[in-house]
């Protein structure tokens, strides 16, 4: 995607450089700039969040906006599963492995 950002749209320099996103918004008949500044290596997760793209979780009904996001919970999640011989420290949906 960095790749494709580069060349067809500008956006290049070091991974460590701010930039300011250009993502154009449609409210009420006018035109609005998303204007958010980050780091350029953090562009395509940027971009994923306008695109409403999710991860969800294998383990639980939760989902998540950013798959780092995503493999943290999960590791968080097995980490509860292996410790499974208290059920009151467990929630009901990952004891179960079932989703509501």
């Amino acid at each position: 995607m960095l790749s494709h950002l580069n060349k067809e749209h500008g956006v290049c320099g070091p991974e460590k450089d701010g930039v300011e996103c250009q993502w154009a918004i449609f409210h009420s008949g006018s035109r609005q700039v998303c204007g958010k500044e980050f780091q350029r290596r953090n562009t395509p997760r940027h971009i994923a969040a306008h695109l409403h793209l999710r991860a969800f979780c294998p383990y639980c009904d939760k989902d998540f906006s950013r798959p780092d996001q995503l493999a943290d919970h999960v590791c968080d999640e097995r980490q509860v599963q292996r410790v499974g011989a208290r059920r009151d420290v467990i929630p009901d949906k990952v004891h179960a492995g079932v989703r509501d």
